[in-house]
């Protein structure tokens, strides 16, 4: 029987992979192909944060986003579709007094009215967060 030996990359992508509590799998297409890796983050409406790919640059800009307002009036939209459901988390989680479905969307529309991008991310920080528990 032939054992094969293991390299240094795959021993580092195993202790990647048990740090960050990933699937072995998952990790090796990470470091194997940066940027299909990037593509998946980059058209994720969820995923805010700037990627960079060691070697080839650091990227912040959204795939399908222009600037700030295009990014908040999406936002916005996908509330306003899942409204039964945000206005349940901004009663449960954020704290805001919501006595019906007509209230929330009057918090979320006065928001877009006002200019106040902060309680529009705010909502929307906590919808993201209802979500993926």
């Amino acid at each position: 029987m032939i054992l094969k030996k293991e390299n240094k990359q795959d021993q580092i992508i195993k202790e990647l992979a048990k740090k960050y509590n990933i699937d072995y799998r998952v990790c090796k297409a990470i470091v194997d192909s940066p940027l299909l890796y990037f593509k998946s983050l980059v058209v994720d409406d969820f995923v805010e944060h700037g990627i960079r790919i060691p070697y080839f640059g650091a990227f912040c800009q959204k795939g399908g986003y222009n600037n700030k307002s295009m990014r908040i009036s999406r936002r916005v939209k996908i509330l306003k579709e899942n409204i039964t459901n945000v206005a349940a988390m901004m009663a449960a989680t954020l704290g805001f007094i919501v006595p019906d479905i007509e209230a929330a969307e009057d918090i979320i529309q006065r928001a877009v009215d006002d200019g106040d991008y902060e309680k529009i991310n705010f909502i929307w920080d906590g919808w993201v967060d209802y979500n993926h528990e």
